[in-house]
């Protein structure tokens, strides 16, 4: 559905081009890695608790990724550093409107891919790390 979405969108729009397709499949993957990598680091802060809490901390990623599906600009600067370095939601939805907007473009794009890279490499780190912390039940 997204793809038929984008596709007709971008065709009436008039962005439909072999550099926008790449450029739109990259949005895709970075996307999905932020969103995936936030995920995963709430979800393994469990490995850090005696008593589980793997809902809470999930959900509350989950929470705050939902204040990204709307304009950063309308939120204050405090909120606005927190979907920008914390938990890098705003490289999701916000970044990618500015980049297919022209505005520091090739800048935006090599945050994009860092904040990425730098943000999974931070999950993967996190998540071994808390590996080392995993009890089961019969240890």
């Amino acid at each position: 559905m997204g793809i038929v979405s984008l596709t007709l969108s971008a065709r009436y729009a008039g962005f439909l081009s072999i550099l926008n397709i790449l450029i739109l499949i990259g949005f895709i993957i970075t996307g999905a890695l932020l969103r995936m990598s936030t995920y995963l680091v709430g979800v393994c802060t469990a490995f850090f608790s005696e008593h589980g809490g793997t809902q809470t901390m999930a959900f509350t990623m989950y929470s705050i990724g939902e204040y990204a599906k709307y304009p950063l600009i309308i939120y204050p600067g405090w909120i606005r550093g927190i979907l920008f370095s914390i938990i890098p939601f705003g490289f999701i939805g916000y970044v990618p409107v500015l980049i297919l907007r022209n505005q520091n473009a090739l800048l935006l794009a090599a945050a994009l891919v860092c904040v990425t890279a730098v943000y999974l490499a931070f999950a993967r780190w996190f998540f071994y790390r808390g590996i080392r912390n995993y009890e089961s039940v019969g240890m």
